[in-house]
């Protein structure tokens, strides 16, 4: 959930919403296309979630936790980017 959440904010410029609302207003089946996008991002989480908790088992707590940080950071890093 961590890793969603630092995506999210990576993204927060706007530039997915932008890029979305383009999408939607080009194509006649604006339905077809956003069950499309809110389908790939279920998808998308459920096999993060379930990747995440095989890793969890497979390689411990602190491994997980520096992931999760590099994670964080690099959203960070996206986020003060000027480009």
């Amino acid at each position: 959930m961590l890793a969603l959440v630092a995506v999210a904010l990576a993204n927060a410029d706007g530039r997915t919403g932008i890029l979305l609302s383009r999408l939607l207003a080009a194509r006649d089946d604006r339905r077809a296309t956003f069950g499309l996008a809110v389908g790939a991002f279920v998808i998308n989480a459920v096999i993060a979630a379930t990747a995440g908790s095989i890793a969890n088992r497979m390689i411990g707590q602190g491994v997980v936790l520096l992931l999760v940080a590099l994670a964080m950071l690099s959203a960070a890093a996206a986020l003060a980017w000027h480009g």
